[in-house]
């Protein structure tokens, strides 16, 4: 008999609060920075100081109200937690521009969602809708009106596209650039600019951010992990991880506390190792947890 423990990592081994705010981080860049939406009635830095990220994460997920339910449906990835907070935003945009704009503000809801596109969204919103504004909470009773559940939620903006603005798309999916677009420019927050290019494959678009990577939270003292896993060990267990963190997320931190040693390499599944997945097996997706892929 093979006798396996799979840890998770956040909520385990360590906090998930500067997750939650490089999310709410990532939000507030891509509604306010000009190389995003560029609206007006914030202004952005990539450099906020701790007062100003703690506004910023009370602001975006309102009070964390939008986070605990958007938790509550089964959503544990932060990259969907950003794509679902922001998208949402991004169609309440394209609803106050119909009027002025008709098909041609709606039509963009039809395809993917680039650079590109989230450049004509920035001019016609300064054109037509200067004074556009973000409601966050608005978020949750929306969701509310319909049972989407986990994955499922991703769907779910696509039926509010519908009710909002009257398209028919079924462009809102993680398999859209958009989603990959709001991945990496949350990789950007969490790594800062030292790091992001050996995750994404490029530097950040928008320098001058230090990253929460060394400010990781421990659960309980690192000593008090140790001598569980080694108790373990010597009980005959192996130690595994099955997390929704991406590899480096999951290596640096546990390196610098002395702990990933205790785990079989061979027994670490990461959101990276999942991402690998999704992308020769793209008809299987979404196999983030609680799909047993990770834990297979």
């Amino acid at each position: 008999m093979i006798k396996t423990i799979l840890f998770d990592v956040d909520g385990v081994m360590l906090s998930e609060e500067r997750y939650f705010d490089a999310s709410a981080l990532t939000v507030w860049e891509m509604l306010y920075s000009p190389q995003y939406l560029g609206l007006k009635a914030d202004t952005f830095t990539p450099a906020p100081v701790e007062s100003e990220i703690r506004r910023v994460r009370e602001q975006v997920f309102a009070k964390d109200d939008v986070l605990n339910f958007i938790k509550a449906r089964g959503i544990n990835s932060n990259w969907d937690m950003v794509f679902l907070t922001f998208s949402y935003q991004l169609i309440r945009l394209v609803e106050v521009l119909k009027p002025q704009l008709g098909t041609e503000a709606t039509s963009l809801l039809s395809g993917q969602i680039d650079r590109a596109e989230l450049t004509k969204l920035r001019e016609w919103g300064a054109t037509y809708a200067p004074d556009f504004a973000v409601d966050y909470a608005a978020f949750t009773p929306d969701f509310a009106k319909g049972p989407a559940q986990k994955a499922e939620m991703l769907l779910y903006l696509n039926q509010v596209a519908k009710e909002r603005c009257g398209v028919e798309t079924e462009m809102f999916s993680r398999n859209s650039d958009l989603w990959q677009l709001c991945q990496k420019t949350f990789q950007e927050w969490y790594l800062g600019d030292e790091r992001v290019a050996a995750s994404i494959g490029r530097e950040t678009m928008q320098p001058g951010k230090k990253g929460f990577l060394t400010d990781e939270i421990p659960i309980v003292p690192p000593a008090e992990m140790i001598e569980l896993f080694r108790t373990l060990k010597e009980k005959g267990y192996i130690l595994g991880i099955g997390t929704g963190r991406p590899t480096i997320e999951t290596y640096v931190p546990l390196t610098e506390m002395k702990v990933l040693e205790w785990f079989d390499p061979n027994r670490v599944v990461t959101a990276s190792h999942v991402l690998e997945a999704e992308e020769e097996y793209p008809a299987h997706a979404p196999m983030s947890k609680p799909h047993p892929f990770s834990y297979v």
